[in-house]
């Protein structure tokens, strides 16, 4: 059924729910709706607050109203309605029309949290919760069906745990990016080719090249059909594009640079001087000069502050000046606070190997983590509500999330596709790779930046107030690693 609607026909009404409350009352029933509601409830025409003035609120014909305005405003919405803090009866609040425009499902003096229990009902019935709009946006993952039984399941896991507000929480924080946004953020437009003799990708990326290459050859299939003449760049593998032809102009296009690590590897890869102990992102080139001579476009859809960073300190340091980073400043997440940030370019960020030498450092670690990094999934207060509470999610996914981490190394190790780690570098990344604590998601994949409770499965321990519990935890979204 789609959200809000009553009923199977074509002629019902969506619909919806109406709080209306004094005015003192608007900023703790706001806070009760983004708690509940879905994300869009300011917008959105089904969710509605009607704060009234106290002098107003002791007239129950004023109330009646102002209800009978909000319902012919929008007509096509039956709202369930909750009048907050009134002494009168439900009664004398109904449609005195007759036309069922609402119903009364709740009037009078109840506390803000059971008034908050009773709105959830409502909000969850019509599909208009936090929760049905989570499962609408996961919908697009691509790679297994993320649907209400596994969100459920996932939400299980915390459940055994004690803390299932956590993975309730984290859900809310959870930004999704499907296809549709990836390309608007790559700018697969007409005036965002301009120039280009090729728009790359790298087919050793795997999943990431099998989504982004069709997304983006429909693009280019609709931009030539539309209009046959137009000068646009062809489709060609990065590798192709560089060492062949003598065309200059090349796009490479990727859904994000986050540590800036997988970028890295498949340049060190095509100049021929991959870090030891790694396998190559593609071949190297036999002239690696070529890519000296190119005008090379990197272009990404999200990328984190500390990825631009890297990425370009790294194109200095190899003398690539022929190449630039590219990205909408909007998508970019600030994953270094001001401190970090400013460690990173003085030189104290890192304890250990300096990551531009070339060799393996297994052993580089951030000097001070807990000043440097700005975990992004716990910064919105509303989801967290409180920092004593913030502090125990992350806390909590530490715990597990260290954990699934060190499962997620020791297969790569076995795997030989990494050196062992040291344990600090590994707990480093309980929170997602270098700690970043991202909430991120794509329609294809999960970024191994993202807390590893999305993306990784494996047995872990979680002891709470002196009962220890051992799960097989099983991630939000399978099939990542």
């Amino acid at each position: 059924m789609p959200s809000g609607t009553l009923g199977d026909s074509d002629d019902m009404k969506r619909g919806g729910v109406l709080l209306v409350c004094r005015m003192k009352f608007t900023h703790d029933l706001t806070r009760v709706l983004e708690r509940n509601a879905i994300p869009s409830w300011r917008d959105s025409e089904e969710v509605k607050l009607l704060p009234i003035p106290a002098h107003l609120f002791v007239s129950d014909a004023h109330i009646c109203n102002q209800i009978e305005s909000i319902a012919t405003e929008f007509g096509d919405v039956h709202f369930h309605v909750y009048v907050h803090d009134v002494e009168s009866a439900p009664s004398r609040f109904a449609d005195p029309s007759g036309q069922d425009r609402w119903e009364i499902r709740f009037s009078g003096k109840a506390s803000l949290p059971v008034m908050e229990q009773k709105l959830h009902v409502s909000l969850q019935d019509l599909k208009l919760d936090w929760l049905s709009d989570v499962e609408n946006r996961l919908r697009v993952y691509v790679r297994r069906e993320v649907n209400r039984e596994r969100i459920a399941n996932w939400l299980g896991q915390f459940n055994q745990l004690k803390h299932r507000w956590v993975g309730e929480r984290l859900l809310q924080a959870l930004d999704m990016w499907p296809g549709h946004r990836l390309k608007d953020a790559l700018r697969i437009t007409r005036d965002g080719l301009l120039g280009f003799h090729h728009i790359c990708g790298n087919p050793e990326l795997g999943k990431n090249y099998d989504f982004l290459r069709p997304l983006v050859k429909n693009e280019l299939d609709a931009l030539r059909n539309d209009n046959p003449q137009s000068s646009l760049p062809e489709i060609a593998e990065i590798h192709e594009a560089i060492a062949v032809g003598t065309d200059n102009n090349i796009l490479y296009v990727e859904d994000g640079l986050l540590t800036g690590t997988e970028m890295e590897s498949v340049l060190r890869a095509l100049l021929g001087k991959c870090k030891p102990g790694r396998k190559p992102k593609t071949e190297p080139l036999s002239d690696p000069t070529l890519l000296s001579r190119k005008r090379i476009q990197f272009r990404f859809a999200v990328t984190s502050n500390f990825g631009c960073f890297m990425l370009n300190r790294f194109l200095d340091a190899v003398g690539l000046t022929n190449c630039e980073v590219s990205f909408e400043y909007d998508n970019q997440i600030h994953v270094l606070t001001d401190t970090g940030m400013e460690a990173l370019e003085n030189g104290t960020f890192w304890v250990g190997t300096d990551p531009v030498d070339g060799s393996s450092s297994p052993t580089r670690h951030i000097s001070r983590p807990d000043l440097y990094i700005s975990t992004p999934a716990f910064q919105n207060m509303t989801i967290w509500r409180d920092h004593a509470q913030q502090r125990a999610a992350i806390d909590f996914c530490r715990s597990i999330g260290g954990q699934l981490f060190k499962h997620y190394h020791d297969r790569k190790v076995e795997m030989k596709e990494w050196a062992p780690w040291d344990q600090r570098r590994i707990s480093e990344c309980s929170l997602g790779m270098r700690g970043f604590g991202l909430a991120l998601a794509y329609a294809h994949s999960v970024p191994k930046s993202s807390i590893p409770l999305f993306w990784q499965s494996g047995s872990v321990t979680y002891r709470n107030k002196n009962v220890k519990r051992k799960i097989e935890w099983q991630p939000l979204f399978p099939n990542v690693t």
